[in-house]
């Protein structure tokens, strides 16, 4: 059966873990942008200010992503489970995190046309991509429950 499949037809594990490579992907890039923006917003004096600044965001994407985007994740794990085994890659998100996506793609956008400051910038995204790894974890511990009770 394996070879009549299409090859955007996956299991719910691979799925799952695809979506979490995706937030850590997103989270890790968007931690490195928003280190450098603080770097760059702060002089050399303020090496403290943007020290402190780095760990408030880093401590709230933390949070963040432990207490909110895991709740996400684990919509997601317990929609893709719901899915026919395997299923289309097309069923990876649904049209509203779709809407997220591009929504979250705007503020950046926004903040970088209107000129939000390097400091404001960089923590946020280091709080989001700090969010977004910790989210990710949430996933890849689910996959691996997933490949638990697949075993039974």
């Amino acid at each position: 059966m394996r070879n009549t499949m299409s090859l955007n037809t996956l299991s719910h594990k691979t799925l799952i873990r695809i979506s979490g490579t995706v937030w850590l992907l997103i989270g890790s890039f968007l931690l490195n942008l928003g280190i450098n923006l603080l770097m760059r917003g702060v002089e050399k004096s303020e090496m403290t200010q943007a020290i402190f600044l780095l760990t408030v965001a880093l401590i709230v994407g933390h949070y963040k992503g432990r207490y909110v985007l895991a709740k996400v994740a684990e919509r997601s794990f317990h929609r893709i489970c719901a899915l026919p085994n395997p299923t289309s890659l097309k069923n990876l998100y649904t049209r509203g995190n779709y809407v997220l996506i591009a929504l979250m793609m705007a503020l950046g956008m926004c903040m970088r046309a209107f000129d939000v400051p390097p400091i404001i910038r960089g923590c946020i995204d280091c709080a989001v991509g700090a969010a977004l790894i910790q989210g990710s974890i949430r996933y890849y511990r689910l996959s691996s429950l997933s490949k638990e009770s697949s075993k039974e």
